[in-house]
């Protein structure tokens, strides 16, 4: 569907900040995988005096879901995965924090990405599994999964993509770093290999978008979300629209209930950004980006 279609139908189906899941991918895989992109320094850094790449790029998605409906810009959830204690959690440490508006939500991303200690997980299935509770509880979600790629359990992952099949979930793998972005090659080979419903409906309801090879086309910084937020968003009506037909939106303007508390499946941060809040070093420098639909 060409970019100002699939726009408009988004529009006219309601759809806002509301039905968007942002994941960020704490993974050890971080440290090593912003070599040539991000100055060698780990993809999470939040001190360079910029927005990381996982920032601008929860940014550019959210402010394209947040401006379809005028004047309902929504509250996405906004997860961590792959931290060394945790495999998915809010970023808030109250129950009721699951939620947040997109500016506050990358406010809160810049507080405690330092504080959380990255792991060595091997799949994708924590955040899908989180994503599939929300949605069975507030309707049709897009997840955005924003992750530096490095993964090996490819066969956990298409099952997981199998399962999400089944529920009013749409979900965009965003690429940041160097890559090599095999992976999403491979769960997609996995897929292919089943000849089952559930393998082909996956297929349809999954893509992938570099953000470097995306973002590094325009030169001029304002102009990159041109790029970045159509990639994420041009499937959407379509996989909508299916899902309607398979009766996984029973009504057609399926709201979001954008419900707050945490599913069991969704834990509280890591403990060390609980003893960095205790300890008043959860530190937002201003503005909260420098530049991009937040700045």
């Amino acid at each position: 569907m060409a970019n100002g279609n699939a726009i408009g139908k988004l529009s006219s189906l309601g759809i806002t900040g509301d039905n968007l899941i942002i994941a960020f991918d704490f993974a050890m895989d971080n440290l090593t995988g912003g070599a040539s992109s991000f100055g060698g320094d780990c993809l999470h850094d939040v001190s360079k005096g910029f927005p990381n790449q996982y920032m601008f790029s929860a940014a550019i998605v959210g402010h394209a879901m947040s401006n379809l409906c005028g004047g309902k810009a929504g509250r996405p959830v906004f997860l961590g995965f792959g931290a060394a204690d945790r495999d998915v959690f809010s970023l808030g440490t109250a129950n009721e924090h699951l939620r947040y508006e997109m500016r506050a939500g990358l406010r809160r991303y810049k507080q405690i990405a330092p504080h959380v200690r990255l792991g060595a997980s091997s799949s994708y299935v924590a955040p899908i599994e989180a994503a599939i509770e929300v949605a069975e509880k507030d309707g049709f979600h897009l997840l955005v999964i924003i992750t530096c790629g490095r993964r090996n359990d490819m066969r956990a992952t298409a099952s997981a993509l199998e399962r999400a099949s089944k529920h009013p979930l749409s979900i965009v793998f965003v690429g940041v770093g160097d890559g090599p972005w095999t992976f999403f090659r491979d769960f997609r080979m996995c897929l292919a290999e089943n000849d089952r419903a559930e393998s082909r409906m996956a297929l349809t309801n999954t893509s992938f978008i570099s953000f470097r090879d995306m973002s590094a086309m325009p030169r001029v910084r304002a102009k990159k979300d041109v790029l970045v937020s159509p990639g994420c968003l041009r499937e959407l009506p379509d996989q909508y629209d299916d899902m309607a037909r398979r009766g996984l939106i029973t009504a057609h303007r399926a709201g979001c209930r954008c419900a707050q508390r945490r599913s069991h499946r969704i834990l509280l941060p890591p403990i060390d950004v609980f003893w960095a809040e205790a300890a008043g070093r959860l530190v937002c420098r201003e503005p909260v980006m420098e530049y991009g639909p937040y700045a």
